[in-house]
C-alpha cells in the first residue's frame, strides 16, 4: 500500500482526498498537520469497515484496535494500567524477553553447531513466537508453543491478506447483495475467526476456574477481578465483558505477532544486505556488552545499534498508513474544510521517505540517526512516526522498543548473518501488504561467532 500512496502523494501533494469506492478519505503526509489532527478527540473514532468491524469483531464495538468512544477509552486505560502493574516495560518483562530469546537462539542453531560453523535457516514464525511469549506471560501467565495447532491456526488467520473483504468494504451498500465467499467471509474464513476467539475463550475459562479474587497473577486475572468489582458495585454501564476480553486478547496477539516480529525480519534482511553495518553493530555489542547477556539499559551506550534499528523502522514503515481514523465532526485540516464522517489516514511511509526530511530516503544509512559526536539523535522528530502519533498511538511502543533492541543485541552477539549463495533478496515489501509492510520470506546463512 505504501508505494502506491507514495505515487499519489508526489502527484497531488501532502494533503489530498481519495475515494475508496464509496468511501471518502483524506490522506495526510504533512507530519505537522497529521500530529495536530490525530491529537484531537474529533479524529479518535474508527470507521465501521466490513473487513474489520464485521470480519473480525462481529459488528460489535470491542477490542482495542478498532473500538471507539467510551468503550475504547475504558479498555485502553485499563490495559495500560494493568500492563504496567504486571511488568509492561519493567525488569520483570526484560527477564521474560531474554528467556524467550535464549530459546530462539537454541531453535535457530543446530544442536551440534560449533563456533565458526555455519548453517542455513529462515526467520519465520519462531520470531513471532518469541515476541508473543514475552508478552503472553504477562497477559495470560503462559507460554505459546509452536507445535500448538491453535497457535498455528491463529497465526495463519492474522497473516491472511484481507483483499476481498477490503474491496467489499469500499462498496458498503453492495455488501448485502454479494455472496459471502466472494467477499472473504465464506464458511472457512468465518469458522476460522470463531475458532481463534474460542482459543482466547479457553484462556479466559481456565483463569476463571483458578481465579483468586484477592490476588492477580496476570492481565486476564486483573480483567476478571474488575468484572467482579463492577458487578458487586451494581455498575452495569461498562464494557468489561467476556467477549471484549477475548477481543482484547486477539488484538494483543495480532500486534505482538505481526508488527514487532515483522520489524525484526526487516532488520536482519538489511544486515545481510549491508554486512559492513552488521559488523559495526557487532563491534559495539562486543565493546559494551561483551559476553554477558544484553540488558535494556545497554541501549543508552549503544548509539550505532540504536541508529541501525531506527533506520529499519523508517524505510519500510511496518505500518505504512496506520489504521483508519474517522472524523466525528466537520474539521479544518491544512486549510481545507473536511466534512464529518470522512476517513483520515496518515501516510507514514510517505513521511518516512520524504527527501525534505531524509536525504537519499531509500538508502539504508544508520548514520542519519547520529549527531556529530556519534551519539544517537533523531534530527526530524516530527517526521519520524514508526508507532504513529496522537490519541491512538501504539499501546505497545515501549515493549516493541525493548524487545527489538534485546533481540538484535542477542542474535548479533551470537551469530553473523550472511546471504545464502545463489539466493536473491528483495528489499521491496510483499505486494498487497494492506496493513503491515512485510518482507518476502528469505533464508540466511548463519555463522556461529567464535
Amino acid at each position: 500500500m505504501g508505494t502506491q500512496m507514495l505515487k499519489l502523494r508526489k502527484q497531488y501533494g501532502s494533503i489530498f482526498s481519495f475515494k475508496y469506492g464509496q468511501l471518502e478519505s483524506v490522506l495526510i503526509s504533512d507530519p505537522k498537520v497529521l500530529k495536530q489532527v490525530l491529537a484531537s478527540d474529533d479524529s479518535a473514532a474508527r470507521p465501521h469497515l466490513y473487513y474489520t468491524t464485521n470480519l473480525v469483531y462481529m459488528n460489535q464495538n470491542i477490542g482495542l484496535i478498532c473500538s471507539e468512544g467510551d468503550p475504547w477509552k475504558e479498555q485502553r486505560r485499563f490495559c495500560l494500567k494493568s500492563m504496567r502493574d504486571f511488568g509492561f516495560g519493567k525488569t520483570s518483562m526484560e527477564v521474560s524477553i531474554m528467556a524467550e530469546l535464549e530459546d530462539l537462539v537454541g531453535s535457530l542453531k543446530p544442536a551440534d553447531a560449533k563456533a565458526g560453523e555455519s548453517f542455513v535457516t529462515q526467520l519465520d514464525e519462531r520470531v513471532a513466537a518469541t515476541v508473543l511469549n514475552s508478552l503472553w506471560m504477562i497477559v495470560a501467565g503462559s507460554r505459546l508453543h509452536l507445535d500448538d495447532p491453535e497457535f498455528q491456526h491463529t497465526l495463519k488467520i492474522i497473516q491472511i491478506e484481507f483483499n476481498p473483504a477490503i474491496i467489499a468494504s469500499m462498496f458498503p451498500s453492495f455488501i448485502p447483495f454479494l455472496p459471502m465467499k466472494l467477499i472473504g467471509m465464506g464458511p472457512e474464513r468465518r469458522n476460522g475467526i470463531q475458532r481463534s476467539y474460542a482459543w482466547m475463550k479457553a484462556f479466559v475459562d481456565h483463569h476463571k476456574e483458578t481465579l483468586d479474587p484477592s490476588s492477580s497473577r496476570d492481565f486476564v486475572d486483573a480483567y476478571l477481578i474488575e468484572q467482579i468489582r463492577l458487578k458487586e458495585s451494581g455498575n452495569s454501564d461498562h464494557s468489561f465483558t467476556d467477549l471484549n476480553l477475548q477481543a482484547v486478547l486477539f488484538d494483543l496477539f495480532v500486534t505482538g505477532a505481526e508488527t514487532t516480529s515483522t520489524g525484526l525480519k526487516w532488520f536482519f534482511l538489511y544486515m545481510v544486505e549491508h554486512p559492513e553495518i552488521q559488523a559495526k553493530v557487532h563491534e559495539e555489542i562486543e565493546a559494551v556488552i561483551g559476553v554477558r547477556a544484553p540488558e535494556w539499559n545497554d541501549h543508552l551506550k549503544m548509539h550505532y545499534t540504536q541508529a541501525a534499528i531506527h533506520e529499519m523502522w523508517r524505510i519500510p514503515s511496518v505500518a505504512p498508513a496506520g489504521i483508519e481514523h474517522l472524523l466525528l465532526k466537520d474539521k479544518e485540516i491544512g486549510g481545507y474544510l473536511i466534512p464529518k464522517g470522512t476517513m483520515i489516514q496518515g501516510l507514514i511511509y510517505a513521511i518516512h521517505t520524504d527527501p525534505t526530511y531524509w536525504k537519499d530516503p531509500m538508502l539504508y544509512n544508520p548514520n542519519r540517526f547520529l549527531n556529530e559526536s556519534g551519539e544517537f539523535h533523531i534530527e526530524h522528530k516530527d517526521a519520524y512516526l514508526p508507532f504513529e502519533i496522537g490519541k491512538r498511538q501504539c499501546l505497545g511502543e515501549n515493549v516493541a522498543r525493548i524487545t527489538t533492541f534485546l533481540a538484535v543485541a542477542t542474535l548479533l552477539q551470537k551469530f553473523r548473518f550472511r546471504k545464502v549463495p545463489g539466493k536473491k533478496y528483495n528489499l521491496e515489501p510483499k505486494p498487497n501488504s494492506n496493513v503491515v509492510n512485510g518482507p518476502f520470506p528469505y533464508e540466511v546463512l548463519v555463522e556461529v561467532w567464535e
